[in-house]
């Protein structure tokens, strides 16, 4: 795990380096990173292996999940430095930057004015997500995670309040989040992780996981659609931020599984984009993405 000090240097390179200079410096680290860290080395290329074995391709190689797994490392870097460097997006960077795919999807499930959750997960660059949405004029509160200790965790709730979005923490999350959807708010929760070891077991890439129960059991509490959403690396603007049709939680369905699916399908699309750092498949793994 990265220590506070760690957290406050990556912010200090991040305010000094501009991004030309920065990326190339990101894909040194994240290389250097993956030679000296055996441990998530060897769960990230495990779960690029299963992810691969899923695709058209067929069963992977070692040597193309080693290589996408590298990418894993270097993807994480990148988003380190830009959760720290884009701190006041204006609407023309995200003009230049940002390719919105589905903003009716978010809109249509506002209608009903139960409020909606934006349900992503440890893609791309999730945390920047949040700000284009917020950003393109939603409310957007977001439930974050504590487990990098607490003088970190405060660092990262500072730095999303400063643009905009509203954070709780994992402690008070439910009763707050209930009120953020009474007011009719987008509230951006995380899907694959379980911070409660309570999860809901799902299906996920042929094997059955434990992913976080909390955000299908408010969408079904609070009656708000479960919107499927991504910010991924892509195209010519540099990012795509894409959101999937709203899905209503409904009594006797498996409605976990659908919303599983299409993040299977992001996954799947972005296989070396997805920074989580345990083997998901391994249930002595501690939740979380372990970074």
């Amino acid at each position: 795990m990265i220590t506070y000090a760690g957290y406050k240097l990556v912010q200090f390179f991040s305010a000094l380096t501009p991004p030309a200079l920065a990326y190339p410096l990101c894909a040194l680290a994240g290389s250097v990173w993956f030679r000296c860290a055996p441990r998530r080395r060897t769960a990230v290329i495990n779960n690029e292996m299963r992810i691969l074995a899923h695709g058209p391709g067929g069963v992977p190689s070692a040597g193309l999940a080693r290589h996408a797994a590298r990418e894993v490392f270097v993807n994480f870097c990148r988003y380190l430095y830009e959760f720290f460097r884009f701190q006041g997006l204006s609407e023309r960077w995200v003009s230049e930057n940002v390719d919105i795919i589905g903003l009716e999807y978010l809109r249509d499930a506002l209608r009903a004015r139960g409020g909606a959750i934006a349900l992503t997960i440890h893609l791309g660059n999730w945390e920047l997500g949040a700000r284009v949405t917020a950003l393109s004029g939603f409310p957007v509160s977001a439930v974050a995670l504590e487990d990098r200790g607490r003088r970190a965790a405060k660092l990262f709730f500072r730095e999303r309040e400063k643009c905009g979005i509203r954070v709780f923490g994992v402690g008070n999350a439910v009763k707050e989040v209930l009120r953020a959807l009474a007011r009719n708010e987008v509230v951006a929760l995380l899907a694959d992780f379980d911070p409660t070891d309570k999860g809901v077991a799902v299906n996920f890439f042929g094997k059955p996981v434990v992913f976080s129960r909390g955000p299908f059991a408010i969408a079904a509490k609070a009656h708000a659609p479960i919107v499927p959403c991504a910010m991924v690396r892509s195209g010519a603007k540099k990012f795509q931020l894409i959101f999937d049709a709203p899905v209503l939680m409904e009594e006797g369905k498996r409605t976990e599984e659908e919303i599983i699916e299409r993040m299977e399908r992001f996954i799947s699309a972005y296989p070396s984009q997805w920074c989580i750092f345990r083997d998901v498949w391994n249930t002595s793994e501690r939740p979380g993405t372990g970074a």
